[in-house]
């Protein structure tokens, strides 16, 4: 999804030889900054555990110095902030683009030539990422030994309730995306209404997903997933 701020006034200086199809000099602009917004979901068995922005030529960003922008500068590299919520992934890539109105010298010229595209065009700005995704299993089990177990609420953002059917538990292990032991539970707190209630706390926890394992009396293994939020 793209948007287009409302214009600002600039003095855009062109350099010989540029790829624009307009003579070197200096002239009235508008100035758009345009946004683009990503939204993109993965498979529910998929995890995207990290994002990293590529560089690519073809990008149509300027450095912006004062109030003048030159094409002879090197191309601007966006600073995104992705969001990450377990198989989807938020961002925002912004990019300036511009109409050229006419020369500074000469402004009865009129130009109104956009560059490096239009910024109400249909063009797509040229931009390469690359993600780090966790293709789990364990998210799309559908045995006997997870319908045992069940959680609520989930997502929570402090508290957990472990329902545990015919589960006696020995211990409980919280790992994250990346494998990473986090939080281990042998002291259980049982709710005084069901005996095979337990409670956790999972305030000190990072937003994000987490695989709650389950150890019985018998050494099985329990495996849900639970969302911190």
């Amino acid at each position: 999804v793209k948007s287009v701020s409302a214009p600002t006034q600039k003095t855009v200086t062109l350099a010989s030889g540029n790829s624009f199809g307009v003579n070197p000099g200096s002239y009235a602009a508008e100035e758009y900054l345009v946004t683009w917004n990503f939204n993109i979901t993965l498979d529910n068995n998929e995890e995207i555990i990290d994002f990293w922005p590529l560089l690519v030529k073809s990008f149509p960003g300027f450095l912006v110095s004062m109030n003048t922008i030159s094409t002879g500068e090197a191309l601007a590299f966006p600073n995104v902030e992705p969001v990450i919520d377990g198989n989807n992934i938020t961002f925002s890539v912004q990019s300036y683009a511009y109409i050229l109105l006419h020369p500074q010298s000469f402004p009865a010229n009129q130009l109104n030539h956009p560059i490096p595209y239009s910024p109400d065009g249909i063009q797509k700005m040229d931009y390469a990422f690359s993600l780090h995704v966790r293709l789990n299993e364990e998210l799309s089990l559908g045995n006997q030994q997870e319908q045992n177990l069940v959680v609520y609420p989930n997502p929570s953002s402090n508290e957990i309730n472990l329902v545990l059917g015919n589960i006696i538990p020995s211990e409980i292990q919280v790992i994250d995306a990346s494998g990473r032991l986090v939080l281990t539970v042998d002291n259980f707190e049982k709710s005084q209404s069901n005996i095979n209630n337990v409670v956790m706390n999972i305030d000190a926890l990072q937003n994000g997903i987490y695989f709650l394992k389950v150890i019985d009396q018998n050494q099985l293994i329990h495996t849900t997933k639970i969302l911190k939020k």
